[in-house]
C-alpha cells in the first residue's frame, strides 16, 4: 500500500512546478471540477473563486503580459491530515516570487479522493506583499 502522505506531497509539489509554468490549463490537473479557492489579500480582501474562474484570470494575465514571470517556490508543507483515505487537509507555506518583490503565502488545501484519484477540492489562502529589497 503506497503512502497516503507522499502521495498527497507528491501532487501538491507537482501543483507547484505548473503554477511556475503560469499554465492555467495545467493547473486543472490537480483539482476536482468546481473548486473553490477562498483567498485573503493584502489588505485583508476576501474573495471567492472557482478554479475554473482562477485559471481564466491566469490565462489572462499571460495573454496580456507574455513576458511576466512568477515563480511559486513551496517553502514547506507543514502538515498533512489524512481521514479515512477519502478527504485529507494540507497546510502549505509557499511564496510567489515577482520582479517587484514577493507574495509570502500559508494556506490551507483540501483533498478529496474521487473515483480513487486525489484532488483538490478547496484552498483558503493568505498572502501578504513583500516589497524586493531596495
Amino acid at each position: 500500500m503506497r503512502d497516503v502522505n507522499c502521495e498527497i506531497i507528491q501532487l501538491l509539489e507537482a501543483y507547484f512546478e505548473r503554477q511556475s509554468l503560469f499554465d492555467g490549463g495545467g493547473m486543472l490537473e490537480f483539482w476536482h471540477p468546481g473548486g473553490r479557492m477562498y483567498l485573503v489579500g493584502n489588505q485583508n480582501e476576501f474573495r471567492v473563486v472557482t478554479i475554473e474562474e482562477q485559471v481564466d484570470h491566469i490565462k489572462g494575465a499571460k495573454e496580456r503580459l507574455p513576458d511576466l514571470r512568477v515563480t511559486f517556490v513551496l517553502d514547506e508543507i507543514e502538515q498533512v491530515v489524512v481521514q479515512d483515505d477519502l478527504i485529507a487537509a494540507a497546510h502549505v507555506r509557499y511564496r510567489m516570487i515577482l520582479p517587484e518583490g514577493y507574495g509570502q503565502h500559508r494556506c490551507f488545501y483540501h483533498l478529496a479522493k474521487i473515483d480513487g484519484k486525489w484532488g483538490l477540492v478547496g484552498a483558503v489562502d493568505r498572502g501578504i506583499q513583500v516589497p524586493a529589497a531596495e
